[in-house]
């Protein structure tokens, strides 16, 4: 599934969910892998193995991005997809959010 895929259908998703990326961050290009480890084979790290075995990596959960998708909500009603991602790997790379400038 593609990034734009993903960030369209944001709130529809299942919360537990967990995202899974093959690059360093998120763009509009990005695939992502969707999993619900309730239905995956985990290895010892509780990993799911199928993604472990492509070398993808945790990003964050549907929920993490769904919160940061409010948060934007709250600062402004000018946002845009680019600025909705920028705000996503400002909190992956942070664990904080993003402050969007009045």
């Amino acid at each position: 599934m593609k990034a734009s895929e993903l960030l369209n259908s944001i709130d529809d998703l299942p919360w537990n969910y967990r995202i899974y990326i093959s690059s360093t961050g998120l763009e509009t290009d990005s695939e992502v892998l969707l999993v619900n480890l309730d239905e995956e084979d985990l290895d010892e790290n509780d990993e799911p193995v199928y993604a472990g075995s492509r070398w993808w990596k945790h990003f964050l959960s549907i929920s993490d991005i769904q919160d940061v998708k409010v948060n934007l909500q709250q600062q402004t009603t000018e946002w845009d997809r680019e600025t909705l991602i920028k705000a996503i790997n400002h909190f992956y790379k942070t664990d904080a959010y993003i402050v969007i400038d009045s």
